[in-house]
């Protein structure tokens, strides 16, 4: 009888340990199915934020509505005071392969309060343009990197 009742122990444990390992599996798999539609949902606002800059920016008139947008002399003369602030640190994203969503991203984050105060309020602007303008003068600049 002990016999009997150590096997059913051993079996049930067995039972228990597979049962918990397929729950862990389960959640995981649905973690990992959320974390996914989280990056797509992500890339999809920014592309959304990226696409009201580019528009802003051209309203604005600082820029020409060519394929792609390209800042004009307006944009740039707005533009040309911050150079020598951001013109590194657009180098150093350009080295890291950065796109220019991901520019107008990380610009956002790490100089959020700065663009806002110096360049977007300025200049009322709203949507993103500010960002944009300065990858654009960054771009077009004659000055070296």
């Amino acid at each position: 009888m002990a016999v009997i009742a150590a096997v059913l122990g051993v079996a049930l444990g067995i039972v228990n340990l597979i049962a918990i390992l397929y729950m862990v599996g389960y959640r995981f798999g649905r973690t990992e199915e959320k974390i996914k539609q989280l990056e797509a949902f992500t890339e999809t606002i920014k592309s959304f934020l990226y696409r009201r800059a580019l528009a802003e920016m051209s309203s604005k008139g600082w820029a020409e509505a060519h394929s792609p947008l390209e800042i004009n002399p307006a944009g740039m003369e707005a533009m040309t005071p911050f150079l020598a602030k951001f013109l590194p640190v657009y180098a150093s994203m350009v080295d890291r392969g950065l796109t220019d969503e991901d520019m107008f991203i990380e610009l956002e984050g790490d100089f959020g309060d700065f663009i806002l105060n110096q360049i977007c309020i300025p200049h009322s602007l709203s949507a993103g343009a500010c960002l944009i303008s300065i990858i654009q003068a960054c771009k077009s600049s004659p000055h070296d990197r």
